[in-house]
């Protein structure tokens, strides 16, 4: 997956496959209970990604995000 930021609004994520990705994970992140971390992480190692939920704070702040986590 590559991030291509455009505007500090919006950023260009390449290939488009990952669109369904962020549906997926979606739906995910809306069901309680500890199955959705695990899920989370099946979700990941389908796509070959890595999660650096370390990076989250520095990404909420430099972007102007609302943290997911909170």
């Amino acid at each position: 997956m590559k991030v291509i930021p455009i505007t500090e609004e919006m950023a260009l994520i390449a290939p488009p496959d990952f669109a369904s990705y962020f549906e997926e994970l979606s739906k995910i992140l809306s069901e309680p209970g500890s199955s959705a971390k695990r899920k989370e992480s099946e979700l990941d190692e389908k796509y070959g990604l890595t999660n650096h939920p370390e990076w989250l704070p520095e990404l909420v702040r430099e972007y102007k995000l609302k943290n997911p986590l909170s």
